[in-house]
């Protein structure tokens, strides 16, 4: 498995759609397309919440891979350690008096020493090599997963990729199968939520080929009811959550477009106010994403869905 960084010298908003219907469902990301969550770093919403309790939900198919290299679904890129003081809540590392001392060597830590932007925090990745395998990535450490009867070169198969953390335990579920766990402290703190690549602000590498269909970001692990509930009937996720529980929904991108767009727009705020009965405060702090490609790559918008 080859995983590389390439520098980026030029990217450009996805301009180039190959339409396939006014009724959208989903994306397919052919290897040259990459959607960028940015982290609109906040106390108490954005993607902090991912330092805690919380739930990536990720439906999905995979695709033929034109090359030999690892395809990442989605990734986290940054700093290497949870000593992270924040105190003005500015997504900065506190300047003066809040330092500490991890290592215990009586001097304060570097703040530089504990930034990484090619430390890979979170990510999942594919093998070309071999179509039944998923690669995890926690801290910069690599565990490859054998799921057996998958194929993730299928198009046409979806799959529902399930990432939480509770109690300092990290879960990997694929299609309600729960496929690893490790304990571990993870810091996500300023960084962005890659779909599709390998990526930060300064390098991207490692498409992604395959249908998106929808992707949610909780601010808890939910129940096992709950997430059972989202394998089995994806599409009931207004229905079946007429409770507080919808208000721990911090990001939704459904690609449910009447026509193709670069802006990837977060209707989290769009759902729970639909909502018969429920006590959240939707305060519009809205994660919308980007859909970036390269120079006249092609994107597709279709109707293939979980």
């Amino acid at each position: 498995m080859k995983f590389y960084i390439l520098l980026i010298t030029f990217f450009s908003c996805a301009d180039v759609f190959i339409p396939d219907n006014d009724d959208y469902q989903s994306i397919y990301l052919n290897g040259n397309a990459w959607i960028e969550i940015e982290d609109k770093y906040d106390c108490d919403n954005g993607l902090k919440v991912v330092d805690d309790t919380f739930l990536i939900e990720i439906y999905f198919s995979g695709g033929e891979n034109s090359t030999n290299d690892a395809g990442t679904l989605f990734s986290f890129l940054g700093k290497t350690t949870e000593d992270f003081v924040d105190t003005n809540c500015n997504g900065e590392w506190d300047d003066s008096e809040d330092f500490t001392d991890i290592n215990e060597n009586g001097e304060w830590d570097n703040n530089e020493e504990y930034q990484d932007n090619n430390y890979i925090v979170l990510a999942v990745s594919n093998d070309p090599s071999h179509s039944n395998i998923l690669s995890l990535y926690i801290n910069n450490e690599r565990e490859e997963i054998e799921i057996e009867g998958t194929d993730f070169t299928d198009s046409e198969i979806f799959h529902l990729l399930q990432v939480f953390y509770n109690e300092g335990t990290l879960y990997f579920y694929i299609d309600n199968n729960q496929i690893y766990s490790k304990e571990a402290d993870i810091m996500i703190q300023g960084e962005s939520l890659i779909i599709g690549a390998l990526a930060n602000d300064s390098s991207i590498s490692n498409f992604w080929y395959g249908h998106i269909d929808e992707i949610r970001l909780w601010n808890s692990s939910l129940t096992d009811e709950i997430r059972t509930m989202h394998y089995e009937f994806p599409d009931k996720l207004i229905d079946t959550m007429q409770n507080e529980r919808i208000c721990d929904l911090v990001g939704l991108w459904t690609f449910n477009y009447s026509e193709p767009s670069s802006n990837i727009y977060d209707e989290k705020c769009e759902v729970i106010n639909n909502l018969g009965e429920n006590n959240c405060e939707c305060d519009l702090f809205l994660l919308d994403g980007v859909l970036y490609t390269f120079p006249e790559a092609e994107v597709s918008y279709t109707t293939n869905q979980f």
